[in-house]
C-alpha cells in the first residue's frame, strides 16, 4: 500500500524509438532551462536528466546542500509500437523523501498510541484522533498539492517537446 501520490500517464509521438529516443535525449538529459506556470506566473526553472537503462530520469533541479530532489521524479520509458513511439511515464518521490514520510507516519503513529494510553477520558480520546486525522490530512494535501502541480508542469514540458518533434519530423518527410 502507497501512502504517497504517483502518477502514470503515455504519449504517443509518430516514429519509430530509434528516431525519437534521440532527439528526446537531446531535449531532456542534461541540466536544460524550461518555463512553466507558477502561481505567481511564468517563470523559468530548470530540470536535469539522466539516461540510464534506456530510461530517462527527469526531475526539476535545485540547489540545496544535500541534492536530494524534493520534487517528483519522472521515470520516462520509451516503448516501440507499429509507426510510433508511446512514452510511458511514471511520476512520483524520490526514494528519500518517501522514507521520510514513511517515518512522518510512522512517527504518527507512535504519538497516537501514546496518547491514547496517557488519555484518561473518552474526550481526550477523540481530541487525539481528530489531531492525528487532522496531521495525516494537512500531510496529504500537501504532498498531492505538491505533486500534481509539478506532475502538470512534466506533462505540459514533455507534450511540447514532442508537438516540436512532430513538426520536426513532418517537414523533413517533404
Amino acid at each position: 500500500m502507497r501512502l504517497y501520490p504517483e502518477s502514470k500517464f503515455t504519449v504517443e509521438v509518430e516514429g519509430e524509438v530509434d528516431l525519437t529516443l534521440p532527439y528526446f535525449k537531446e531535449k531532456l538529459v542534461g541540466k536544460q532551462r524550461f518555463r512553466i506556470e507558477s502561481f505567481f506566473g511564468m517563470k523559468e526553472v530548470f530540470y536535469n536528466g539522466k539516461f540510464e537503462d534506456n530510461k530517462i530520469y527527469f526531475t526539476r533541479s535545485i540547489d540545496s546542500w544535500n541534492r536530494i530532489p524534493i520534487y517528483p521524479t519522472s521515470k520516462i520509458k520509451f516503448v516501440s509500437d507499429p509507426n510510433k513511439t508511446v512514452l510511458d511515464i511514471r511520476c512520483s518521490l524520490s526514494v528519500p523523501w518517501i522514507i521520510f514520510i514513511y517515518l512522518i507516519y510512522l512517527l504518527l503513529i507512535l504519538v497516537f498510541f501514546m496518547g491514547w494510553f496517557n488519555a484518561t477520558s473518552i474526550r481526550d480520546k477523540t481530541v487525539l484522533i481528530f489531531k492525528i486525522l487532522g496531521a495525516v490530512t494537512v500531510l496529504n494535501i500537501l504532498l498531492f498539492s505538491y505533486h500534481f502541480s509539478e506532475l502538470k508542469n512534466v506533462k505540459n514540458i514533455i507534450n511540447e517537446i514532442a508537438k516540436k518533434y512532430s513538426v520536426k519530423s513532418g517537414d523533413e518527410n517533404f
